[in-house]
C-alpha cells in the first residue's frame, strides 16, 4: 500500500513539472519578442536586439557629418499648432524613455508638419526622451564625434494612413524630427521647461504616468524659429525595436539648451530595471551607403562652407567628402 502511494506521488509529481514546463516556455517566447528589450545588457540590450536590428543597412541613429554634407534646398518646416497647448498631455515612464503623449482639444487642432521636403502632412504620434549618465552622453545622434546631453525625439506618420501601425514600412509613411540637447550652466536655466520639470517626480517609477491639462505647447521642445531651417535629413529606422525602416529623419542642427540641474532631476527617473534610466540610447549605426542632407537654408552657405574648407587646405580624408564639395559647388552655380 505504501508502494503504491508513492508511485502514485511520483506519477502526480512528474505530470505536475511536464504542466510547469509548458507554461513557461511561451512565457520565454514571450520574453525574448520584440516587446521586451532594453538599452543595456547582454541578454536583452541594444547589440542582441533581433531581426533587421542587427542586419537592416538603413539603421538609426547615425553619426551626422559637422562639414561635408551636400546641401539640398528643402525649404521651411512649418510646425502647425505645435504653439498651441493640449488639452491632455501624458507624461509616461515607459521603462526605457520618457515618453509624451498628447490630446488635442479637437482633432483639426492635432499638432502636425509641412514642408521642409517633406511629402504630405505629418501628424504627431509621440515623443521620446534621451538623456545621459555625464553631460557628455545622452543623445542618440552625434554631430562628428559629439555626442549631446540628450535628445528629443517627435514621431509623426502621414495623414494619409489611418494609423501609425499602417504607415509603418510603408514610403512616406513615417517622419522623426530629432532635437539635441545642450547642457548650460544653472545661471541659464530653461524657463519654459519648468512645468515639464516639475513633472517629474510623479513618473520616477517605472509604469508610472502623469497626465496634466493645457500646461505647455509642444514647442518648448524645439530650437527658436530662426532656428528651425537648420537641419540634416537622411533615411533611417526606429531606432528601438522593430528597428522597422523607411523613416525619414530631420536632425535640428542648433540644439535646445537644458541647465545642468534641470538634466540632474531627470536622473531621479528610474528603468524597468530599477536602475537609473539615464544611457537609455541606442549605439551609433553604420551609415553604409547613405548620404545625409543638410538643408540649404542661406543662399550663401554653400559659399561660406567651401571656404573654410579651403582655409583648411582642401585636404579631405575619403572620396565621400571631396565629392560633397563637387556637389556644394554645383549647387552654388545651380541656385
Amino acid at each position: 500500500m505504501h508502494d503504491q502511494y508513492q508511485s502514485s506521488v511520483c506519477v502526480w509529481m512528474k505530470m505536475l513539472l511536464l504542466v510547469v514546463v509548458a507554461l513557461l516556455i511561451p512565457v520565454v517566447h514571450c520574453w525574448i519578442s520584440s516587446d521586451n528589450w532594453t538599452y543595456h545588457g547582454e541578454l536583452l540590450g541594444a547589440e542582441s536586439w533581433p531581426g533587421i536590428c542587427q542586419n537592416g543597412v538603413n539603421q538609426s541613429p547615425i553619426s551626422l557629418p559637422r562639414k561635408t554634407a551636400p546641401f539640398v534646398k528643402f525649404g521651411n518646416i512649418t510646425f502647425h499648432y505645435y504653439h498651441t497647448a493640449m488639452e491632455n498631455i501624458t507624461i509616461q515612464n515607459n521603462g526605457r524613455t520618457i515618453q509624451i503623449n498628447m490630446d488635442p482639444w479637437r482633432a483639426e487642432v492635432n499638432p502636425y508638419l509641412t514642408g521642409g521636403g517633406l511629402t504630405g502632412e505629418y501628424v504627431i504620434h509621440t515623443i521620446h526622451i534621451h538623456w545621459g549618465i555625464g553631460l557628455n552622453d545622452g543623445s542618440e545622434h552625434y554631430i562628428s564625434t559629439t555626442a549631446y546631453s540628450g535628445e528629443i525625439q517627435f514621431f509623426h506618420y502621414n495623414r494619409r494612413f489611418r494609423s501609425w501601425e499602417e504607415a509603418l514600412g510603408k514610403q512616406d509613411g513615417i517622419v522623426a524630427l530629432s532635437v539635441l540637447i545642450s547642457a548650460t550652466n544653472d545661471n541659464n536655466e530653461n524657463k519654459e521647461l519648468r512645468k515639464f520639470i516639475n513633472s517629474l517626480p510623479y513618473i520616477e517609477e517605472p509604469g508610472t504616468y502623469f497626465t496634466v491639462k493645457n500646461i505647455f505647447p509642444l514647442d518648448i521642445f524645439l530650437p527658436k524659429p530662426p532656428l528651425r531651417d537648420q537641419f540634416y535629413r537622411y533615411s533611417g529606422s526606429l531606432p528601438f525595436p522593430p528597428c522597422t525602416q523607411q523613416v525619414s529623419w530631420t536632425i535640428m542642427k542648433k540644439g535646445l539648451e537644458v541647465a545642468v540641474k534641470q538634466l540632474k532631476k531627470m536622473n531621479k527617473v528610474v528603468g524597468d530595471d530599477l536602475n537609473p534610466m539615464a544611457g537609455n540610447y541606442r549605439p551609433i549605426q553604420r551609415l553604409n551607403s547613405r548620404i545625409v542632407y543638410e538643408n540649404l537654408w542661406n543662399e550663401n552657405l554653400a559659399l561660406t562652407r567651401i571656404e573654410q574648407l579651403k582655409s583648411e587646405g582642401l585636404e579631405f580624408e575619403n572620396v565621400e567628402s571631396a565629392q560633397a564639395l563637387l556637389f556644394l559647388i554645383l549647387l552654388k552655380y545651380l541656385y
